[in-house]
């Protein structure tokens, strides 16, 4: 289901995001553009080619899409081919780009809308009793580097930690960044999340509960704070990317998100 206009918006919305994070931007085609940046190479989402329009058909079939993506994020060094598709992908399409050898997710686009409902998050864990707190970036930049050594990707090397971590104030380029977080009893952060705004629109990102943490509402916490959050400050809306076919998009439906349309992700090795 597309939600009309709000959805377009919402695509535009994230576009802007992409552009303004960016090291280097280049437009491709009718309706793309590369970005990329040479400080954080291994980074999926600083180093992308994003499209805009209809995947398919002339001068946007699977194949146009990966060259220009396998010339520009080749030129910049990066090791991966990342694609994403804000809009509908055709089944055919999908099956072009699997043929190229690129993986496929489809996220969901979901909403809130203020006045934000802070009581739906409250009443699935009314017990929970966490104090979520605003937290500093090098307390977040420590919990995001532990949660890459221990689930992300277990076994990578340090300074790839280093520099994955390092693109998240890439984001700062791109709106005013607020991170909430719990503590646990030892005072390191358990969980988190940043809420991204720019001009009355917030993204929320980087929702992350530490695996010995999880089914104690600790989510549930995180998210009615960043909710809270986006209300003080006047943000009319709440956006954030969801797997479409995996439990974190049914969990913020039950919650008083909506689902706006699909996103499209293809990723691939270079070579």
């Amino acid at each position: 289901m597309i939600v009309g206009d709000r959805y377009a918006w919402a695509v535009d919305h994230l576009a802007t995001s992409a552009r303004l994070r960016a090291g280097t931007v280049v437009d491709v085609g009718p309706a793309g553009f590369v970005v990329s940046d040479p400080t954080v190479r291994r980074s999926h989402e600083r180093n992308r080619l994003v499209w805009t329009g209809p995947a398919g058909g002339p001068g946007a079939s699977a194949a146009d899409l990966h060259r220009h993506a396998a010339r520009l994020l080749g030129a910049a060094g990066v090791g991966h081919r990342e694609i994403h598709v804000l809009g509908p992908v055709e089944p055919p399409v999908v099956a072009e780009f699997a043929a190229l050898r690129y993986a496929h997710d489809e996220q969901s686009l979901l909403a809130a809308g203020s006045p934000y409902d802070l009581r739906r998050a409250n009443e699935l864990h009314p017990a929970a009793g966490w104090t979520t707190e605003l937290l500093a970036e090098p307390a977040v930049a420590e919990f995001a580097a532990q949660l890459w050594r221990t689930e992300y990707a277990v076994g990578i090397a340090e300074d790839e930690i280093d520099e994955l971590v390092a693109g998240r104030l890439r984001a700062l380029r791109s709106g005013t960044m607020t991170s909430v977080g719990v503590r646990g009893p030892d005072g390191d952060v358990v969980a988190a999340a940043d809420l991204l705004g720019r001009n009355g629109v917030a993204e929320l990102d980087a929702v992350a509960v530490d695996r010995h943490w999880r089914g104690r509402g600790l989510g549930d916490a995180l998210l009615t704070a960043a909710l809270q959050r986006a209300q003080d400050a006047g943000y009319r809306d709440v956006l954030l990317l969801a797997l479409a076919d995996d439990w974190p998009a049914a969990w913020y439906l039950r919650r008083g998100f909506v689902r706006l349309g699909p996103v499209h992700a293809f990723t691939a090795v270079a070579g």
